[in-house]
């Protein structure tokens, strides 16, 4: 399954590990502590050329980052699940399926941090969009 391959992936990552071992699936965040990473995968598609189809899905994984710390505690750990995926390709995942994955794309980036007005804390967050072109 990709989403469990792409999970221990990041976990596995030195850089990633140092920052949060928090890696969880959206609405599976309680009891989990900052800073700490929420994913889903937001779009899955079959992947076409002219012949059909390729035998490859396309999925959009997006990443939240949050940290109750700083800002840039949040965008350091966004800055490290780029570094594990903008060059990983051709390599199959160690899940239970070995999902194969051919590469994956930063498609997006995008810095949330405010402090809205009257609050007394909060939680920063950036999130990175990741598109995975992997074989089922």
């Amino acid at each position: 399954m990709i989403q469990e391959g792409i999970n221990q992936l990041l976990k596995a990552d030195p850089t990633l590990s140092a920052l949060t071992t928090q890696i969880v699936p959206v609405g599976v965040v309680k009891g989990v502590t900052s800073p700490y990473i929420v994913y889903h995968i937001g779009t899955a598609l079959d992947t076409l050329d002219t012949q059909g189809s390729t035998g490859y899905r396309l999925a959009r994984f997006q990443f939240d980052a949050y940290s109750t710390l700083s800002y840039a505690e949040a965008k350091a750990v966004v800055k490290a699940i780029r570094g594990v995926l903008q060059n990983f390709q051709n390599t199959a995942l160690s899940d239970s399926d070995s999902t194969f994955v051919q590469g994956c794309l930063i498609d997006m980036e995008s810095d949330m941090p405010f402090v809205p007005q009257g609050v007394a804390s909060i939680e920063y967050r950036v999130m990175v969009q990741v598109s995975v072109f992997y074989k089922e």
